[in-house]
């Protein structure tokens, strides 16, 4: 019985592990269709020193935006 319950313990272990690989480097797969453009987003504006300006919306903005005509 104590064979079993270690057994088990480790294949717990293990399921609970694989999970939480899953959940932290496979986002792309289980989170919305749109969620590779807010990331992009939110990377860029993080590690970039050339944006300066602040656009509010994000479909209409994004559809409509053009940065060459920004000074």
């Amino acid at each position: 019985m104590k064979k079993f319950i270690k057994n088990l313990f480790y294949l717990l272990f293990l399921g609970i592990f694989i999970l939480t690989i899953f959940v932290s480097y496979g986002k792309m797969l289980y989170l919305s269709k749109e969620y590779p453009m807010w990331k992009f987003k939110i990377d860029y504006t993080k590690h970039s020193e050339e944006s300066k300006n602040i656009i509010f919306g994000d479909s209409r903005a994004l559809a409509g935006f053009i940065h060459e005509d920004l000074d």
